[in-house]
């Protein structure tokens, strides 16, 4: 046990140093396991991506054995272009992004299964030219959310058919906005920036799921990852854009919400070489909607932080193919209802609805070791943006997206299922 202990914690100490580095290009990020990424993450809820499954569904941990390692790095490429009333483009304004997930596990027993995930579940990233637009400034220059999240697990095998798993979610989050000013009084000052920043060091949540076998060789899963609260505190500030000297800084503070996500999978093994897969998905995004921001020195309204966005969903079906003992592909397509529509689509997050094409495979180094690789291409309807709360800098805009996606995985095995107890009428026997 303590050498196991001692290989436990170097694992999570890694994890730790790869995750640290995350930087997210994008709002809510599925991209957590570049083996179900393969096939658009149809079935990952029933198990389809192995131990990173269990970031939808902590049960499905009960599919594991021994102690297991796994490290998964995705490259998100986002493009997002905007033209407005006058012509002015944007360019692009998707950050790049490297988003990395990792996972351990540990059979405890034949019947108890311990997890630890560390992830960045949300995050964006936009970045528009200082003067790309003569309205379009005041509405975003720039704006980033960055979340960690740590989530230890514990399954329980029920019986051979049927586990459960619960999970505790603890996240760190930051908030970085900015835009041209427009100050009461004196109206638009498109050579000063105005910026919120705010930073919340922990706040909770949980997860939870089971997975059931309807019958031999067909397997179905239900998950489910709590909305979380961030509480942020940090400043607004106003500086000069040519200089960068400061004329104002005032402590703030700000209570957000990011939503809750429901999930279901279905696993059949249609031959003992082809397995169809199915997914659905469901984000309560109705949460993110309106957020005062509070000066903290008097309690007096700073400004309102205005989304509306509406809940969304998302359908998946694929399939993966066993060639030989070495290799596995794996193919999928999916359709994603965005919260962004053009009644709600800003400059800071110029999304849309999308169809998800994917391909994937995994190779089977040894016994222990095996390395997953996907792509993904994500079809975003274009849109319209329509944005006139700030008085006398009323804009519009069409915008064309897209994004590309490449994730990397490395899973690890250490050790065997632990026996199950011996009876002891049979050794009397």
């Amino acid at each position: 046990m303590s050498k196991s202990f001692k290989l436990a914690s170097f694992a999570a100490v890694s994890i730790l140093a790869a995750t640290a580095t995350a930087h997210a290009g994008a709002f809510a990020l599925r991209e957590q396991s570049a083996e179900a990424m393969g096939s658009a993450f149809a079935g990952v809820a029933a198990g389809n991506g192995g131990l990173s499954s269990m970031f939808w569904n902590p049960a499905t941990l009960s599919k594991t054995s021994g102690m297991q390692f796994s490290i998964i790095g995705s490259g998100i490429i986002p493009y997002a272009n905007m033209t407005d009333s006058t012509g002015a483009k944007s360019g692009d304004i998707g950050v790049d992004a490297v988003v990395p997930a990792g996972y351990m596990s540990y059979q405890f027993s034949d019947k108890i299964w311990l997890g630890l995930g560390l992830n960045v579940p949300f995050g964006l990233g936009t970045m528009a030219p200082n003067d790309w637009s003569t309205n379009g400034r005041y509405y975003n220059r720039t704006s980033q959310l960055m979340t960690t999240n740590l989530n230890p697990t514990v399954a329980y095998k029920v019986t051979d058919d049927f586990s459960v798993g619960v999970g505790v979610q603890v996240q760190r989050t930051y908030v970085r906005m900015n835009n041209a000013a427009y100050i009461p009084g004196l109206g638009l000052a498109p050579t000063t920036t105005s910026e919120l920043r705010g930073f919340d060091p922990l706040s909770l949540g949980f997860t939870a799921g089971a997975t059931y076998k309807v019958l031999k060789g067909t397997e179905v899963g239900f998950g489910y990852r709590s909305k979380m609260t961030p509480g942020l505190n940090g400043d607004a500030y106003t500086f000069s854009v040519s200089s960068g000297a400061m004329t104002s800084d005032s402590p703030i503070r700000a209570k957000i919400a990011l939503p809750d996500v429901f999930s279901f999978g279905v696993r059949h093994d249609l031959t003992s070489d082809i397995t169809l897969l199915a997914g659905a998905e469901f984000t309560r995004w109705s949460v993110w909607r309106n957020f005062p921001v509070i000066v903290k020195s008097d309690n007096s309204l700073k400004t309102t932080l205005v989304f509306n966005y509406h809940d969304a969903w998302m359908v998946s079906g694929g399939g993966e193919y066993k060639w030989n003992p070495n290799w596995t592909f794996r193919a999928g397509t999916a359709f994603e209802k965005s919260p962004v529509q053009n009644d709600n689509r800003s400059a800071r997050i110029p999304d849309g609805d999308r169809i998800w094409a994917t391909l994937g495979a995994t190779y089977k180094l040894d016994e222990r070791m095996s390395i997953d690789a996907s792509y993904a291409h994500l079809f975003v309807r274009n849109g319209t943006i329509t944005q006139a709360t700030i008085p006398g800098a009323s804009f519009s805009a069409d915008v064309k997206a897209h994004t590309d996606i490449i994730s990397i995985g490395l899973n690890y095995k250490l050790g065997a299922e632990p026996k199950k107890a011996t009876n002891k009428a049979m050794i009397t026997k």
